[in-house]
């Protein structure tokens, strides 16, 4: 029987080699996609970056929250769902930034949110249960997205069919992406205000 456990274990092995492998490689398109993106394409590609990784991970939604610092509210602004997984992306704007202190501490620390099992979540974090239980979560994981070392926002990770456990070298990586998005997300805003003083300095130089 110790040789079939050593079997079985080497066999467990050589499959998270593989999968961390595969999410690696997925990673690296993922990259190429976001950098090779024009401006008009970058919301697309980064919606396609979400299905990617939710198919990848065998997880039913995954999603983009930013940070609103000036109205110190959270936009859900992209989103992937699951074939018969409701979207939320519509109900989940102008959310106050205090709802979830909790995430806000971790994330501004550089740590992720993992929930494995939303029905066990702590007495003391009631609100974060009263938010997740009514989209149907029960496991999740949330990232956070830095730009220049500023918290701009987070990426999550839902599973609502089935419990998801997550490993922390899948975690390691998955930050990883969150690098890459940040850089797609940077671009997309800094390409907007580029525009916006554009057309800014055209209505000026017609008005005289």
């Amino acid at each position: 029987s110790g040789t079939i456990t050593d079997i079985s274990s080497r066999k467990e092995m050589e499959e998270k080699i593989f999968a961390l492998n595969l999410l690696h490689s997925l990673i690296n398109e993922i990259s190429s996609l976001l950098i090779q993106s024009n401006f008009n394409e970058i919301s697309s590609s980064i919606n396609q970056a979400l299905n990617m990784l939710g198919d990848y991970s065998n997880v039913d939604r995954v999603y983009i929250f930013e940070f609103d610092y000036s109205n110190s509210t959270m936009n859900n602004t992209y989103e992937w769902c699951a074939e018969g997984v409701t979207s939320e992306i519509d109900n989940l704007k102008n959310i106050p930034n205090n709802i979830i202190p909790r995430w806000f501490e971790k994330f501004n620390n550089n740590e992720y949110v993992y929930i494995p099992d939303v029905a066990k979540i702590e007495e003391e974090y009631y609100a974060e249960k009263e938010i997740l239980e009514p989209q149907g979560i029960v496991s999740l994981l949330t990232i956070p997205i830095f730009f220049a070392d500023k918290l701009i926002g987070f990426i999550g990770f839902d599973s609502v069919k089935q419990q998801r456990e997550w490993e922390f070298e899948y975690i390691a990586l998955l930050r990883l992406a969150a690098e890459i998005v940040s850089g797609a997300l940077f671009r997309r805003n800094f390409e907007c205000e580029l525009m916006s003083a554009k057309e800014l300095a055209e209505r000026a130089n017609a008005s005289k």
